[in-house]
C-alpha cells in the first residue's frame, strides 16, 4: 500500500535498477566514473521477470564486448550477466530491448535497503489520464513521474577484485504530459516545475537547474500513481532535449515509448 512518499519512493526504486559495462579485467578504481550506464526498468507478470532498456544501451553494451571480451554487463548491486544471452525482443526503430530476469538476479541486484521486484501493472490510457487529471498551469495534478540513475550523481565503490558497485543517486520528478501520441510517443514538458519537484536520492549530488544533467537515465520508467496500491507503467524512456520548437531551455523534455508498443509481449507467459 502507497501511503505517503517514503512508500512511493520505496516502491519506485524497487522498480528499476541501474545497468553498466565495464573491464572486468581493469575495472574502475574507486572514484573513477563508469564510461556508459543507462536504466533498466523491471516488470514481472505472472509467470515471468523481465528487464526492459533502449536499444541504444544494449547496442552501447555490444560495441564495448566486441572490442574488448572482458566487458561484463552489471546490472543493480553484484548481477552480472552475459546480456546477449538474456535477449527476448528488440526493436531497433523504437529503441527497445527485453530481456529475461529470474529471482536469482532480482536478488543479486538488490540490497538490504532497496529489494528490486517490478512493476506488475502495465497501463496505456495516457491520454484519457491526461484529460481526466491534468491542469496544464496546476502542477499538483501532474500525474506523470520519471525516474531514473543520471551518470552525473554516482560514484565508485571497489569492494573487490572482481565485486565492483556503484552508488547511483535516483531522480524521481512529476512532470506534464505536453503531447501524446499513444502509438509511437510520449513527451513530457517539466520546464515551469519547481526545484523542489525533482528529487535526488540518495544525496550524492545537490539538484539545481544548472546542473540538470539526465544522461542515464534512458531505459527508465515513465509511471503513475493513479491508484492507492501500486504503480502503473506507462511508457520507457528514451531520450532528453534541452529544445522544443527551436527554444532552448535549461531544462530538458524527456522523450519516451508507450508500454502499448511491448504490452503482448511482456504479459505473454
Amino acid at each position: 500500500m502507497i501511503k505517503n512518499e517514503e512508500d512511493f519512493s520505496r516502491v519506485a526504486q524497487s522498480c528499476m535498477t541501474p545497468i553498466y559495462f565495464f573491464d572486468q579485467k581493469n575495472p574502475p578504481n574507486k572514484s573513477e566514473k563508469i564510461t556508459r550506464n543507462g536504466t533498466v526498468t523491471l516488470f514481472r507478470n505472472e509467470h515471468k521477470i523481465y528487464g526492459i532498456t533502449n536499444y541504444h544501451v544494449y547496442e552501447g553494451y555490444e560495441k564495448k564486448k566486441n572490442a574488448n571480451k572482458h566487458t561484463i554487463c552489471q546490472i543493480g548491486y553484484q548481477c552480472k550477466i552475459e546480456l546477449e544471452d538474456k535477449i527476448r525482443y528488440t526493436d531497433e526503430i523504437n529503441d527497445l530491448v527485453i530481456f529475461d530476469l529470474n529471482d536469482d538476479d532480482l536478488n543479486k541486484m538488490s540490497t538490504a535497503e532497496c529489494q528490486k521486484t517490478g512493476f506488475t501493472v502495465l497501463d496505456d490510457r495516457i491520454d484519457e489520464y491526461l484529460k481526466k487529471y491534468q491542469d496544464e498551469n496546476n502542477y499538483e495534478t501532474w500525474f506523470l513521474h520519471f525516474a531514473g540513475y543520471p551518470a552525473v550523481y554516482k560514484k565508485t565503490e571497489q569492494i573487490s577484485a572482481t565485486i565492483l558497485n556503484e552508488e547511483f543517486g535516483i531522480i524521481s520528478s512529476y512532470a506534464r504530459g505536453s503531447y501524446i501520441d499513444e502509438k509511437t510517443e510520449i513527451i513530457l514538458d517539466y520546464s515551469a516545475i519547481k526545484e523542489d519537484g525533482a528529487k535526488i536520492t540518495p544525496s550524492i549530488g545537490t539538484f539545481s537547474k544548472e546542473n540538470m544533467v539526465f544522461g542515464g537515465i534512458s531505459g527508465g520508467p515513465v509511471f503513475a500513481r493513479i491508484h492507492q496500491d501500486h504503480l502503473s507503467l506507462l511508457g520507457i524512456i528514451y531520450k532528453g532535449s534541452g529544445e522544443k520548437d527551436g527554444i532552448r531551455s535549461s531544462f530538458e523534455f524527456i522523450y519516451a515509448k508507450p508500454i502499448s508498443l511491448i504490452k503482448n509481449i511482456l504479459l505473454s507467459c
